[in-house]
């Protein structure tokens, strides 16, 4: 993994394990080591992978940080239920 320094811009790459076609909604959250948590608009990459960029302005602590990806799928008679991406992605910022 290369090093994200406090301040840096960078993109999450969550893969879920799972095909995301016929879904909708793809977001990943984020927690800061202070315990803010937040939540970035994703993108489906190679069908199973969710994206999202976090902001430098986004991107304001040292620490751990914890990434969970998000999607929304259209059920048939149950209407539409959400998967979220239950492992928990972690990366040290500097």
């Amino acid at each position: 993994m290369a090093k994200i320094y406090k301040g840096q811009p960078f993109t999450i790459l969550i893969d879920t394990g799972q095909t995301l076609s016929g879904g909708s909604a793809p977001l990943v959250y984020y927690k800061k080591p202070s315990g803010t948590t937040g939540e970035v608009v994703a993108t489906v990459t190679d069908t199973t992978k969710l994206s999202g960029a976090i902001l430098g302005a986004t991107n304001d602590e040292s620490g751990v940080w914890y990434f969970q990806g998000k999607y929304t799928f259209s059920g048939d008679a149950a209407g539409t239920y959400t998967e979220t991406h239950n492992e928990t992605i972690y990366a040290p910022i500097k």
